[in-house]
Formats: structure tokens, sequence, C-alpha cells
């Protein structure tokens, strides 16, 4: 983009931009002058590699999908016209304008604007959807006319044309099944899940209005099931039902309409973490139904536990709506002390069971069954398309859908994993890595495509060496390169081309194992600081993960460690908005084993989390004011870890004023935990001078010095 910009706008300011627009457009309204420095200051700056750009397709009903996988560039000759702001993208979709929703057609304007879009949800989803697509071809010009035009074409039919046969295989059938009936069933292991399905997550506020709806006899959507005679989806209870045998079969899967038969499962059957009661007192005080039907914690339900509690407060158990008269008969032998009309009382306990309880036992919902002929990837395909309009299934989860076509229970095999290997939780690690990997172990892709097409044989088979090494690539990234929490790990697609190499690493004994292990970590860092994974892009992987073999089985060097450079002066430039290179000198800085400032003990991932450390800035930025410094004040350079109190405590203060605070506590211990810091020390050195320039120059030695021990 352009509008008349010709400055490099690496320094410049909103305001300074804004000027310099007005003398090269001196017809243009204040309004669009200021709309235009907005879009090229956020061009410049706020557009980070990794996000998702879209754009219409000049002549033709489509748009472009993109990622930004390189920083702004200014280019003193044009690109096009006045266009000197250059971003690179690599466009990964062709999306027809159809495949939009109307409201998302309608928010993405001109293709002369730069702005964030409405519909992020839906726009995000389709991103996903096909970043693996193929890179698309530039329309020709003959395409665009085709496309942009409507042309009717003459069909020739063949004179051996024959209708296509009708589909004979078995209908679903549609009817109606009572509440009650449906929650008892899943009681009695009759209905359960298959065991693709999300958990739970309905909260409790979602349930108390559910079932006030249901008093009032209101629609609450339909229910799809599937007959399950072939046992082809392994199943799944219900959260909080009873747990299924390891061979049981039940005959129906609920594919649509989990949440609402869980959540009130879980009211009417007293299975949740909370629980429902209606206030029959405060329906007897005119309150109406939505305040009668209450959610109470456990600290608050224990004093209603007994029936003498309820009955002194005239308050039900939702979980008694199945035997209400019993309830009430019992309720009015307890009130035989209070002296009160009984027969009246009767009378008002069972007006409210038939206005409010009744309705419960007699609700019924709408249940569509498919038949179990129906083909597992149908299956599959109709539980995606219903989970679009909520919270999009992941890619592992839609996986774990056609995994079971061959009887393979992924998500079972992930929660083992995690079991077995805790460091998995700990860095929130997506599972499907794992099934990358072993695509990659058995083919040269590991896209969604490649990873769709695995045998579940084939994952069952390689799943254990896969989780193994991958918890191997984890510790060794926290042990011995600084990773120690996931908040440092600079790109977490690199764990894929690891894990993918470390059969060797595993494969190996006595010191070649070290000797492997050194080459891994070599590659790690020579990639991270190269900056390549700043673009998602699975194609990486693909090609990283057999040269990072083929070096450990004693071939040559990848390209990425032979020609590996680094310019140190970056370090000046780089502040948390390089979100890689930033996490990569973390992590290196925290290789070297600083200490802690408030115990002074070694930083580990457990002291991290027990004291609050976290990255802050060694030169506070409120100690500057106004001043203009040569490099930003954000740059890592002036960042070092800092558990809370200490943070706090330094608040806005020069080095040379909180330093001599925490020295009276440290005393000589304080050089110790500055020099693991990779900060200087002394009594002359920059910290005590308040000089952050030559602050600046010391660690970027230093840093050198770290970078060049584990690349060289």
């Amino acid at each position: 983009m352009g509008f008349g910009e010709r400055h490099d706008l690496t320094s410049r300011d909103r305001d300074t931009i804004f000027s310099e627009l007005k003398q090269s457009n001196p017809d243009l309204t204040r309004r669009a002058l200021a709309q235009n420095a907005n879009a090229l200051f956020r061009f410049a700056n706020v557009l980070q590699a990794g996000d998702v750009v879209l754009t219409p397709e000049p002549g033709s009903k489509s748009f472009l999908l993109g990622e930004i996988i390189g920083p702004y560039k200014y280019t003193e000759v044009p690109v096009v016209a006045d266009h000197t702001a250059t971003r690179s993208v690599r466009w990964f979709a062709r999306i027809p304008r159809d495949d939009l929703s109307h409201g998302a057609r309608n928010t993405l304007g001109s293709i002369m604007t730069f702005f964030q879009p409405g519909y992020q949800q839906e726009l995000r989803g389709l991103a996903a959807k096909h970043w693996d697509d193929q890179t698309p071809f530039p329309l020709s010009a003959a395409t665009v006319k085709t496309v942009s035009k409507s042309v009717v074409e003459r069909v020739s039919v063949p004179a051996d044309a024959a209708p296509p046969a009708p589909y004979t295989g078995e209908s679903f059938a549609t009817d109606k099944s009572a509440l009650i009936y449906l929650l008892g069933q899943i009681e009695n292991r009759q209905l359960a899940l298959p065991d693709f399905q999300r958990t739970f997550v309905w909260e409790a506020p979602a349930t108390r209005e559910l079932i006030v709806s249901i008093m009032q006899a209101f629609p609450a959507g339909a229910l799809l099931f599937l007959r399950n005679d072939t046992r082809s989806l392994v199943p799944r209870a219900i959260e909080g039902a009873p747990e299924l045998a390891d061979d049981a079969t039940p005959p129906f899967l609920i594919l649509d309409g989990q949440q609402r038969l869980s959540s009130l499962y879980h009211a009417f059957y007293g299975a949740g973490r909370r629980s429902f009661f209606l206030d029959i007192g405060a329906l007897m005080r005119n309150a109406v139904i939505n305040v009668a039907v209450k959610v109470l914690p456990p600290r608050m339900v224990e004093p209603l536990k007994s029936i003498e509690a309820q009955a002194e407060m005239l308050i039900m158990p939702l979980a008694r709506v199945r035997d209400a008269s019993d309830w009430i008969d019992v309720v009015l032998d307890a009130r035989e002390h209070v002296n009160e009309d009984k027969k009246w009382l009767r009378t008002l306990l069972r007006g409210v069971d038939k206005a409010y309880v009744e309705p419960i036992r007699q609700y019924q919902f709408p249940v569509t069954t498919l038949p179990a002929s129906t083909p597992l990837d149908a299956v599959c395909t109709i539980f995606e398309t219903l989970n679009r309009t909520g919270v999009p299934l992941t890619i592992f989860e839609l996986i774990c859908a056609r995994a079971f076509a061959d009887g393979e229970s992924l998500l079972r095999k992930w929660r083992e994993a995690c079991a077995e290997h805790p460091i998995f939780v700990d860095f929130s690690i997506d599972p499907y890595y794992i099934l990358q990997a072993i695509a990659l172990r058995r083919g040269p892709s590991c896209n969604r495509s490649a990873v769709l097409a695995l045998p579940a044989a084939a994952i069952s088979a390689e799943w254990d060496a896969a989780t193994a090494d991958f918890e191997a690539v984890l510790r060794m990234l926290r042990d011995d390169c600084g990773v120690m929490v996931p908040k440092w790990l600079p790109y977490r697609p690199m764990l894929i081309p690891l894990a993918t190499a470390w059969r060797s690493v595993e494969s190996a004994s006595g010191p070649a194992v070290a000797r492997l292990r050194a080459r891994c970590q070599r590659w790690f860092w020579c990639s991270v600081f190269t900056g390549e994974y700043e673009s998602s892009s699975i194609s990486l992987a693909e090609r990283d993960a057999p040269a990072l073999k083929e070096w450990l089985d004693g071939g040559d060097e990848p390209e990425v460690v032979r020609d590996f450079e680094f310019a140190p002066q970056r370090w000046r430039s780089i502040t948390p908005r390089q979100e890689g290179a930033y996490k990569a000198t973390i992590a290196l800085l925290l290789r070297a084993g600083p200490r802690d400032f408030h115990t002074g003990v070694r930083l580990s991932p457990e002291v991290i989390k027990e004291n609050g450390v976290d990255d802050h800035h060694v030169f506070p930025r409120g100690y500057f004011h106004d001043e203009r410094l040569e490099y930003p004040v954000d740059t890592v350079l002036n960042h070092t870890l800092l558990d809370r109190v200490t943070n706090i405590r330094i608040g806005k203060r020069a080095p040379s004023k909180y330093l001599g605070d925490i020295k009276a506590e440290l005393g000589d211990r304080l050089d110790l935990v500055l020099e693991s810091h990779g900060l200087p020390i002394g009594q002359d050195s920059p910290l005590w001078r308040d000089d952050f320039a030559e602050m600046c120059d010391f660690r970027l030695e230093l840093l050198t010095e770290l970078l060049t021990d584990v690349t060289a």
C-alpha cells in the first residue's frame, strides 16, 4: 500500500505519517488522511507474521486467503503506483464469495480499504479449514473473464444416458421421546456418547435456564442419535453417569444433544457439582418460576439434605422430579408439628406439582435416529456439520472421529499419554502434532489430508514411540535449552521435525547419544534464530524432518545449520512484538541458569510458577519518562526474569536505586544473581551508573557469545 507515502515507516509515528500524507495529498479531507495514516501505521507496526489476511480478487467472485510471513519492508522504487509499504504473504487458498455468509460478505467492503472485518469466528474457521490447501495460481485474463460472466452452454445428452439409481439404504426415523425416559436410558447405560464427543461444558446458569424453559413447555431443539448395533464406534458414558463396562454396547449413541441431555441428567439425577431446587415456598409467595428454580453450591446444599429441612423450607430437590408425589407425602408427614391446614397444604403442593413438575415429566424431545448401517464416514461428516454452528472441532477431534472407522479410540490414547507424560499437559501440547510426526515417519507429508489418510492400525502401532519421543524432545528443550515453561517455547511447529527425527537418538547408544542430542539442540537454536518458523506453514516441518534425520544418521548438515547467520545488532530492535525471536532470546538466557532475585535460588519451572517469575524491564519504562533513547526501551536487551515481589519493589526507579535495596539484603550474592542473568556487575557497571546504552552494549556482546556457543 502507499497512499502517497514516500518514506520508510519503520520509525514513524501516526502524526508524522499524517503530516507527510497531507503534503502529498492536499485535496484529501482530514478524516481520509487520518484513516490512511492509521492504515499505514498498522500495516507497518501491528501486523505480525502468522496473521491471516483476506482480499477480494479483482475481476472474479472470489477472495484470496493468506498469512503474513515477513516483516514490513520499504521499497524505494514503488511496487505499483505509489505502493512503497510491503509485506510478504503466503497465499494458501482461493475462496468463492458464496462460501461466506451474507453478513461476512457485507463486512468486507472495498479492495481499496485496509481494516479488521467483522465475523471473525467465521473467517478464522474458514482459514483453518483451508490452511493446507494448495497455493492458488493467479487467474489468467481468460479465466477472469469466464468467472466474471454468466455463461450458458448447451449440454449434449448421450444416447445411452440412464437416470441414476436412487439411494437404497435404510432411511432414518424421526419420533418423540420423553425426557424422563431418555435420562433413564442414560442411567441404565442404554444411551451413551461416541468417544470423539467433547466433554460436558455447560455452566449451571445455562442449565437452569433450560430447566425453566422445559417447565414452561418451550421447545428445546431436536436430538440426533445413532443406532450402535455394529460396535463400530467406541462408546463412553455421559459425564457423571454410571461408567460403561469395557465390552458394553449401548444401543444408541448421541450425535447431537449431548450438552442438553448432560445438563438435564446432572440436574434431575443430582450428578453434577451444583444442585438444583424448586423453591415451592417462593412460588406460594407469588414468585415467578424463573426465580423459584435455584442453583446452589455444595456448601449451601449440605443443610438441605435432610427431608426435615426440605419440609421446613418447602424446597424440593429437582432430583426428586421423578417421584415428586412420594416427596410431597413425606413432606406433609414431616410438617405434622406445624399448626396449619394440612388439607390445604396438600392441595397447594399438588397444584405446584401439576403446574411445574408434571411438564418436566411429560416433556418430549423430537429424536431423529440414524440406522446402524449409516457409513461411518457419513456419521463423521454429519457430526462435523452439526458442530459448525457451535464450538468448532479441532483437527484432532475430526481425525478421532474418522479413526473410529477402524475401531481405534484416539481420545482414550491421548488421555493415557497425558497421564503417562505429564509434560504434555504442562506445555499444552496439541495431540495433532503426534499424528503429524507419525505421518512424517511414514511418508513425505504431514498436512491434513496425509494425517486423515493414516490407517488406525498404523497410528496404534507407532503411537507409543511417537509420544515417548515427544516427551524426550520436550525434556531436552526444558532441561538443556532453557525452555522451562511453555511461554518460552518460540515456535511450536518445530516440535514436529524434532520428534519425527528423535528415533535416531533413541536408537543410539553410548557417547553417540550425547552427540546426537547436541545436534538436535544445535538445529533448534539455528532454526529459531533464522525466524523461518514465524510462518506456521506445515511445509517447513515436511522439509526439515527428513533433513534433520539424515544428519542424525550420519549425513550432511541441514542447510539451516550449515549456512546459519544471525546479525547480533538485530537484538537491539527485538521486542515482545517479534514473538519468536524474543522468546528464543529469553530461553537462551534461561539456559545459563539465572537465579531468582528474591531468594537467590536457581530458576526452575517450579520456582518460576511459585514466585510469579516473568520477563520485566531492567531499566523501567517509567524511569525514562519522555527521554529519546537510541534503542527502544522494550528491546529484549533491557529485559530479564524477575519475580513478582522484586518487580513491584523496582517500580519506576533507576537501577542504581533499587539495586542498593536488593544488595542490602543479598549482600555479595547480588553479583552472583546479576551475573547469572547476563547483567554487568561491579560498582562501576552500567547498572550502577544508570547507563542504558552501555548496558545494552554489554548484553549484546554476551548474547552473541551465548548464541555462538550453541550454534557453532
